[in-house]
């Protein structure tokens, strides 16, 4: 099965397209003060995720404009979107539930959206 064999390779293997908007994108934001910022969530909420995979999830369901579902489904196929949102290998199988997924999102701060919609602003892809 193809699954099986793809699992755990290298993310960067797939020879991406560094120009690709997407790979242009994730160069242009800093992840690690990013990361840092504990003020991203709600008072008392800790994620059980990486933040750099939430917040690049919630980024890519922005600017994509689809639902969280439909942007776990693509994220399984698209390396790029892997890649963007910090994978090293890449997943065949979703590292978050869609239910995970908005709970995180209920509780990202206003400050967290203000970021999220600061990067996302004028970006197409």
């Amino acid at each position: 099965m193809i699954k099986k064999s793809i699992r755990g390779v290298p993310i960067d293997s797939f020879q991406l397209d560094l120009q690709d908007e997407i790979c242009i994108l994730e160069r242009n934001i800093d992840w690690k003060t990013l990361n840092n910022k504990s003020e991203l969530f709600k008072e008392g909420y800790v994620p059980l995720q990486p933040v750099r995979r939430l917040v690049g999830l919630f980024i890519l369901e922005k600017i994509l404009n689809i639902s969280g579902a439909e942007l776990l489904k693509q994220w399984l196929q698209i390396p790029y979107y892997q890649y963007f949102t910090g994978e090293t290998l890449f997943h065949w199988d979703l590292p978050i539930s869609v239910e995970e997924l908005e709970v995180c999102k209920s509780q990202l701060s206003e400050q967290a959206m203000d970021i999220i919609n600061i990067i996302c602003r004028g970006v197409e892809i």
